[in-house]
């Protein structure tokens, strides 16, 4: 945040002489914090920033990552865009890391895009979530001047949703990725890891060993229970249908003796 100086701080710096920098302390003490004391979570937080009023943004830009194996994600809903990206055909980095690390681990991204291919899916990647983007910000201004036209509410929100085949290292990498490639305004930015458990949201299975920092997008525990319950009634419908299949089948036995 860049900080701005006022003509007042400007002159008492000038004016007063070196002597009297104690009397000046306790002046700052007693005083009301400025507008240049006061700090925010980032960009796009709502209030008073520097006098500014901050609005909310306007779009939401989700990115999931999970696993094949798990099942898939939900559908969009009304008011929502989604792109869908495999990267399964992306090499696995080296099995040691892939144990000891998941995708929050910068070690383990930094492995996994020193591959050619990866760069250039991850370049794909981003070159479509942008022309989305610009496409559902069109789509909101040509919408507001034209509201008497509109027959169904303009999508705000885009999901990008990334999957590999378990959900931990290669989709959980471009999902961190990606949240940082983009540096629009009026977009919030969330980033999901269906498929991690929480022991593993530190960036590493292993970390008191190899010490990785933690991403600074990781979902909340709240939002990793629900995405646990998700991911365990798409197990318990697919446990179910495998069930009455062989039921069927061992029906069909039985009536033939």
């Amino acid at each position: 945040m860049k900080r701005v100086r006022t003509k007042s701080s400007d002159n008492a710096g000038k004016k007063e002489p070196q002597k009297k920098s104690k009397e000046t302390s306790k002046d700052t003490k007693s005083r009301s914090p400025s507008p240049e004391d006061k700090t925010t979570t980032g960009p796009k937080a709502n209030g008073s920033l520097n006098g500014t009023h901050h609005e909310a943004a306007k779009f939401n830009l989700k990115i999931i990552s999970y696993g094949r194996v798990n099942g898939p994600v939900d559908d969009p809903d009304e008011g929502e865009e989604m792109l869908k990206f495999s990267v399964r055909d992306v090499p696995n980095p080296p099995a040691k890391l892939r144990k000891n690390f998941t995708g929050l681990a910068p070690r383990l991204r930094k492995e996994i895009f020193s591959d050619k291919t990866a760069r250039l899916r991850y370049d794909t990647m981003v070159d479509e979530m942008e022309r989305m983007m610009t496409s559902m910000e069109a789509a909101l201004q040509y919408d507001s001047k034209h509201q008497d036209e509109v027959d169904e509410p303009t999508a705000t929100t885009l999901i990008i949703s990334i999957q590999c085949e378990e959900g931990k290292h290669r989709g959980v990498s471009y999902a961190e990725e990606l949240a940082q490639s983009t540096k629009r305004k009026d977009w919030a930015i969330a980033v999901v890891h269906r498929d991690l458990d929480a022991s593993e949201m530190d960036g590493g299975v292993e970390s008191d060993e190899y010490d990785e920092p933690s991403s600074p997008t990781m979902t909340r525990p709240q939002e990793i229970t629900k995405i646990k319950k998700k991911k365990d009634k798409h197990l318990k419908k697919a446990r179910d249908r495998r069930l009455q299949v062989e039921f069927a089948g061992s029906g069909a036995e039985d009536s033939f003796m």
